[in-house]
């Protein structure tokens, strides 16, 4: 009882995560005796843990029109699952409403809310435990204009039938923008970014030119792929010209950060892509962005969420959107960049695995020509997958090319030996035996 009361006796915490443009009379909204402290939301996205106390209140006031308020979100449940969430947003749009829903806010009002409405709302997270997610969706829709009627349908019976959030195939902001099919249909944002192949920009639809200069094309693609956080000078510096005095390296940077803004001023005229601040680069906030990245990380998890809830071939549509947008490997006109190198593998590993599952699917299904093309997509990008290897052996004896088994066996066996040095393996080798023996069993 003592130690309950201590607690009851602690001062209500006010945290409040504001937009740089925002102007608002903190001292209006919150009870007079509660403690507030502010934090701009573009440093709160970069930060890499929070800590709140048992009586605090987290406030994200957002003006921005993109989700720069659902990524702090993001960032703070990583951490504190349990803290109250007061989210008061500026004409929040379908897209920001999904967000809030699945990352746990506990309630949501427009920035044209009153003060009153706005301290009420503080005041009952402070007075009543937290709601689940879905035990206020239907006021909220029900509240906003411009919903999508199919959005709120799937809303609806995903909250009747279910109690696990992530089976909506929703995954956090920071590597999925939007959280409905906005992205498979096309969606034009502001800025429109291709990562795999070479990169390519679209501003407002307008095709930006290429870009010359390697150093300045890389710049740009780091900053774009990394535009939901600002980017320390020193760390570009460090990252791009590492190589030269930090003079020459200052220097380098301001002529290509030029560069970059006047490239960038032909498709946008009317204002600045990339804004400079606190000793730190950035993508305009107030620009949304969207990249074939964020596309190719939707369809995965959505396929991955639905293939965990409803089966492999329930899955096949947002693997086979996803194997598409896979045009080639990530920035193949960037080549050496150490982080492009992470990028590129981490992604590459991805694709792998959805087309491992495809050809799980066709091979299952005894459609051995569609496992057939799989696989060699497969191994088109690391020929030394020896599993792959031996479906396509199958794949061909199934389909009665014996020959083209056996070849296929004796590529496998070539390329192990010249990119690692090793033999086929007992199983493989087996299984050769077996398709040259006319024996293995069918299905």
């Amino acid at each position: 009882m003592i130690a309950s009361k201590a607690t009851a006796m602690k001062p209500l915490e006010i945290v409040v995560f504001y937009t740089d443009t925002a102007e608002i009379k903190f001292d209006e909204c919150i009870p007079p005796t509660a403690k507030l402290t502010a934090h701009r939301l573009t440093e709160a996205c970069n930060q890499t843990e929070y800590t709140f106390g048992k009586n605090s209140v987290v406030v994200i006031w957002d003006t921005t029109h993109n989700l720069l308020g659902m990524r702090c979100l993001e960032a703070i449940r990583r951490y504190q699952v349990k803290v109250p969430v007061l989210v008061v947003a500026e004409n929040p749009t379908e897209t920001y409403i999904l967000a809030a829903l699945r990352l746990g806010a506990h309630n949501l009002l427009r920035i044209s809310a009153t003060t009153t409405e706005i301290r009420q709302a503080i005041n009952d997270l402070v007075q009543q435990p937290p709601q689940r997610w879905h035990a206020k969706q239907s006021k909220w829709l029900s509240g906003l204009a411009n919903l999508a009627t199919d959005a709120w349908q799937t809303l609806v019976q995903a909250s009747q039938k279910i109690q696990r959030q992530d089976v909506l195939g929703i995954v956090p902001p920071q590597t999925l923008p939007f959280f409905n099919d906005k992205l498979e249909k096309g969606y034009t944002a502001d800025i429109s970014a291709q990562f795999f192949g070479n990169l390519r920009v679209h501003i407002k639809g307008k095709a930006a030119p290429e870009i010359k200069g390697k150093k300045n094309a890389e710049v740009l693609a780091y900053l774009l792929y990394h535009h939901e956080k600002s980017v320390h000078k020193d760390v570009l510096m460090e990252k791009f010209w590492g190589h030269v005095n930090t003079v020459s390296a200052r220097n380098s940077l301001n002529v290509s950060m030029c560069h970059l803004r006047k490239h960038l001023s032909s498709v946008y005229p009317d204002g600045e892509v990339i804004l400079y601040d606190n000793d730190s680069y950035c993508i305009n906030p107030q620009l949304e962005v969207v990249t074939d990245i964020d596309k190719f990380m939707y369809l995965w998890k959505k396929g991955r969420t639905i293939e965990n809830t409803q089966g492999l071939h329930q899955a096949l549509h947002p693997y086979n959107k996803a194997m598409e947008v896979y045009k080639d490997d990530f920035l193949t006109n960037i080549r050496y960049e150490e982080w492009c190198e992470a990028e590129r593998d981490k992604h590459k590993e991805t694709y792998l695995f959805i087309l491992h599952r495809l050809s799980t699917h066709f091979f299952d299904q005894k459609d051995f020509d569609q496992c057939v093309h799989i696989c060699q997509r497969m191994l088109e990008k690391d020929p030394c997958l020896e599993a792959v290897h031996c479906k396509l052996m199958a794949c061909f004896h199934h389909l009665g090319l014996h020959d083209l088994a056996s070849k296929q066996y004796a590529k496998c066996e070539k390329i192990l030996e010249k990119e690692l040095s090793l033999s086929p393996s007992e199983a493989t080798r087996s299984l050769h035996l077996s398709i040259k023996n006319g024996k293995l069993p069918s299905g």
